[in-house]
């Protein structure tokens, strides 16, 4: 009689734990299929959550003469819509930005005294071929001023007898961009390990 108790006992415990798997796993939300709607609901509150987690300053190390050295650096928010792409990036505090924009183009310039470093974003169908980005670059650092100017690695490089030139394409989704650096040589330290934040903080949002 104990043995026959002890199995009915087992059959009952057996019998609960099943019941509460089953009840566990009808419980469960099933994945529902997303409407065209929903889904771009769900992707423009992922890009303002993104936006969110920007913050208005931060700090970057960078090296400049050799040794390590903190920048304070300050967001640039250009996810606006107005321009042809959006995009964010930081620059340092003591660099001093302004926009501005005509039928060539929207250029968003970073002063630092007699430096400068400079974004520039065609409208769409403006320059449609790497080659011809090329022969504009060339054409631009020889109307700066910029004497024997040779291209190395993708980038065009220029100067004359005060100042460097520098000029650095790219391209999104058929829109194309440069980067135009100039600078005395007396900058030569100090003013490229900055606008190298720029850049490298630069990104692109879809």
């Amino acid at each position: 009689r104990f043995l026959r108790m002890k199995f009915s006992i087992q059959l009952i415990m057996i019998f609960i734990v099943t019941s509460v798997l089953i009840t566990a796993c009808n419980s469960q939300e099933q994945p529902e299929n997303k409407t065209l709607a929903e889904e771009v609901t769900d992707a423009y509150e992922q890009i303002e959550e993104e936006k969110n987690k920007l913050t208005a300053t931060k700090e970057i190390e960078i090296s400049v003469e050799g040794m390590p050295q903190i920048e304070k650096v300050t967001l640039l928010d250009h996810r606006t819509g107005k321009y042809p792409f959006d995009f964010y990036t930081y620059y340092p505090d003591n660099f001093e930005t302004e926009t501005t924009s005509s039928g060539e183009g929207d250029s968003f310039i970073f002063n630092m005294n007699e430096a400068r470093l400079s974004l520039t974003i065609f409208p769409e169908g403006r320059i449609s071929s790497d080659e011809e980005m090329a022969e504009l670059a060339k054409e631009l650092l020889q109307t700066s001023g910029a004497t024997e100017v040779e291209e190395i690695r993708g980038m065009w490089h220029g100067h004359n007898n005060s100042k460097l030139f520098q000029i650095e394409s790219g391209e999104h989704n058929g829109i194309y961009y440069y980067w135009t650096t100039s600078f005395p040589y007396e900058y030569a330290d100090g003013f490229p390990p900055r606008e190298q934040i720029v850049k490298q903080e630069f990104t692109i949002v879809e």
